[in-house]
């Protein structure tokens, strides 16, 4: 990968110290010690600028950006202490701080955006589920309504059914009177008749025979004159039968 020991052996504070024997906090610190600080050399310091944005970028919730603006601060704090040693290249410890400065305000904008859209989605999901309260409810008060409505149009069709039947029941016991009525009318015509042609063959009989086949006569044509007039088919037959016996 390129990175020496020296590299591999940066501590808490974010920069890099040699491992040699001997003290190595002097060395770390640019004590008289080290061979590149005799020389006036300091070492160059190790910075991955893309860690905290990488981090940054990846953060999908308010805790996890909250998370990565404390390293950004605790970055921060490692390079101003590397920056106050005196052992790394100023210039270069100064851009790093620059940009990890950078980052801490960057994180700090992620951790009030994502609080702003997760608390929107807060506020949209109750809104949603009382729009759906609503609605349901609105659907139950239009069901009810409809319901209402139907069971009226069932009753007011169940009115006209009642009222069909009724008026179809009395028309059909008009007709089954008119019908009795005629029917018995010709009945009665043909038996009159027939007793006139009995009594024309029997007229050589008695005055006083043919007077009573007379009144019998008369009084069998009025009785079946009377129940074609009041309709009863039933009673009508049966008086007519016993007027027929009684003139023959």
């Amino acid at each position: 990968m390129g990175m020496s020991m020296d590299t591999l052996s940066q501590g808490t504070l974010g920069f890099t110290a040699a491992k040699k024997p001997g003290c190595a906090s002097e060395k770390m610190y640019g004590k008289k010690s080290g061979n590149h600080n005799k020389a006036g050399k300091k070492k160059k310091y190790a910075y991955n600028p893309r860690e905290i944005s990488g981090e940054l970028l990846r953060a999908a919730k308010a805790s996890g950006a909250a998370v990565v603006m404390v390293k950004a601060k605790q970055k921060v704090a490692v390079l101003e202490q590397a920056l106050s040693s005196g052992v790394y290249e100023e210039a270069a410890v100064r851009r790093a701080l620059v940009h990890a400065k950078k980052m801490v305000e960057c994180s700090k904008m992620k951790v009030v955006h994502l609080r702003q859209e997760e608390q929107m989605a807060v506020r949209h999901q109750r809104e949603r589920q009382g729009r759906d309260i609503k609605k349901k409810a609105g659907i139950q008060r239009m069901i009810a309504k409809k319901e209402q409505e139907l069971r009226k149009k069932i009753a007011l069709e169940e009115s006209h059914d009642l009222l069909w039947e009724k008026t179809r029941s009395q028309e059909l016991l008009q007709k089954k009177k008119n019908n009795r009525r005629e029917e018995l009318e010709k009945i009665t015509d043909a038996e009159l008749k027939y007793l006139e042609s009995q009594m024309r063959e029997e007229s050589e009989g008695s005055f006083s025979d043919f007077s009573g086949v007379s009144l019998e006569l008369s009084g069998a044509a009025a009785e079946m004159t009377e129940i074609a007039m009041s309709g009863d088919v039933s009673g009508g037959a049966a008086s007519v039968g016993t007027a027929v016996d009684v003139c023959v």
